[in-house]
């Protein structure tokens, strides 16, 4: 972190505040305050990146699409999912004018949105970009899988758990980890994230034998890959 703040200070002497390249290191560096946890303050940098972005760039330019989508990911994380969903929303329409509606940066926004949406509850609407973006990412596939895919299946699925309708849910939790296992390897951990989604359908619909299975299956995963003292290992026993 101190690295990449040291960049962007380095850009900012060498090309001034105003330049395209300063824009590109302040979003490189808000992207790792988000990494590294820090929220509040990659809030502000990257609302700081979307006002430069857009005098530099323009307010509909592909630029300035991508750090409203990192924008809209932090105001999500901390729950300003009303925030989350405006700024998405202008980044999908960004994307789908200036790559096009069918591009994976286009599906990666409508993911992001879909989550913001069903974060503030908007069930079916969530539901309607997560199947354009699996759509979009299966079509540039030409049918092959993927990790990215798997991931917004695992979303589309939380979605329609959220709606009760449980059937649907764990067929696509179960293609997601078929996805994930056949793109990362059986013991990856996406893997354990995704069987812990699925243990804790099988719970919630009284599948407890499954449920046993699924848990101690992402369990063991993660005492592999993170050891036994890790936090995400201890939040799964």
């Amino acid at each position: 972190l101190a690295i990449r703040r040291d960049l962007f200070e380095r850009a900012q002497q060498f090309w001034g505040d105003e330049h395209r390249d300063t824009a590109t290191y302040l979003n490189s560096l808000a992207r790792l305050l988000y990494e590294s946890g820090k929220f509040a303050e990659s809030r502000v940098t990257y609302e700081q990146v979307v006002a430069l972005q857009r005098r530099l760039m323009g307010a509909e330019h592909s630029d300035t699409a991508i750090s409203l989508e990192g924008l809209g990911r932090v105001h999500c994380l901390m729950g300003a999912n009303a925030e989350a969903v405006v700024v998405l929303r202008k980044a999908v329409q960004i994307f789908e004018v200036t790559v096009g509606p069918n591009d994976p940066d286009t599906a990666t926004a409508m993911n992001e949105l879909g989550c913001a949406l069903q974060a503030a509850g908007d069930y079916a609407e969530a539901i309607g970009y997560f199947e354009r973006a699996l759509a979009i990412g299966r079509m540039m596939l030409n049918g092959e899988d993927d990790r990215n895919t798997a991931v917004i299946l695992g979303n589309l699925a939380s979605t329609h758990e959220a709606l009760q309708e449980f059937a649907v849910a764990r067929d696509m939790y179960k293609l997601c980890l078929n996805t994930l296992e056949w793109e990362c390897g059986p013991d990856h951990p996406d893997m354990a994230w995704a069987l812990h989604n699925l243990g804790s359908l099988q719970h919630a619909t009284y599948d407890f034998a499954g449920a046993k299975e699924s848990f101690e299956q992402s369990l063991a995963i993660l005492v592999q890959k993170k050891g036994e003292w890790d936090l995400e290992t201890a939040s799964c026993r």
